[in-house]
């Protein structure tokens, strides 16, 4: 264990099992929400993008949070455990008016990598803040664990990978999660990797396929034409870099 101030005496304790949560996301997920809530102001004003407020879900207390990893209009529902069926009863009963789906975590999977979102096959132990994009959330002025690591040279080359994404270029061919990228799918082996292609779906905004990738230099790789390798399908894919925003690059859909 990790103790940075060892003579404090400070237990941690996880609520995550007290509490019942539930996404609700969409065009009309504002108005269902203002349904559920009527004496709650859930306007752009009343609970802007990133806010919170407690409300009352039909005398349950709840806590509600503007948030989004679907690249939608979003927010989720927390309430206490014992009440999460009555919670998740209401929602579909009052949602629908507004022909409420549910959805499942592949759905959400394809929701994330399409705006962008980043998620465990990018944070996964190899990268760093600035590879995802996420360095705005480092402080510059207070210490932190890891802050001195980040300094070394590895981590502050003008190179550094980035995460980037990959369209095929003739649009209809599917990336393979874990294939190469390189500038030459002829060159001798070994073949200079320059990236890994870290998420795919198949992007139903745009009807076709859609990877995230992690890449050497992405930050100016943007526009550039490589190729995506995969010896265990047997597949080689001309493909195009693109920025990672692929759905609502400027997040109008989540702050509207």
């Amino acid at each position: 264990m990790q103790l940075v101030w060892p003579e404090l005496n400070v237990n941690v304790v996880s609520t995550t099992e007290q509490w019942a949560g539930a996404a609700i996301a969409g065009p009309k997920s504002r108005d269902l929400l203002q349904k559920l809530f009527p004496n709650s102001d859930v306007s752009n004003e009343g609970l802007p993008f990133m806010g919170y407020m407690e409300g009352d879900l039909f005398g349950v207390k709840a806590r509600i949070f503007r948030i989004s990893f679907s690249g939608e209009l979003a927010y989720e529902v927390n309430v206490e455990s014992d009440n999460g069926n009555f919670m998740w009863e209401k929602i579909m009963e009052v949602g629908q008016e507004f022909k409420i789906q549910p959805y499942g975590t592949e759905a959400l999977s394809t929701l994330r990598i399409e705006m962008g979102h980043v998620a465990g096959s990018e944070l996964d132990g190899r990268t760093i803040p600035y590879d995802n994009s996420l360095e705005g959330l480092l402080s510059k002025k207070k210490d932190f664990i890891g802050k001195r690591s980040l300094n070394r040279k590895a981590f502050t080359a003008d190179d550094r990978q980035k995460v980037v994404g990959v369209v095929p270029i003739d649009k209809k061919t599917s990336i393979p999660e874990g294939s190469h990228l390189v500038k030459d799918s002829n060159a001798p082996l070994p073949n200079p990797k320059l990236g890994y292609i870290s998420a795919s779906c198949w992007s139903v905004e745009h009807d076709n396929p859609f990877s995230l990738a992690i890449l050497k230099n992405g930050k100016n790789m943007i526009g550039e034409k490589l190729f995506v390798m995969s010896p265990l399908k047997n597949k080689v894919i001309p493909v195009e870099i693109v920025s990672s925003h692929y759905v609502d690059p400027k997040g109008e859909r989540v702050r509207s």
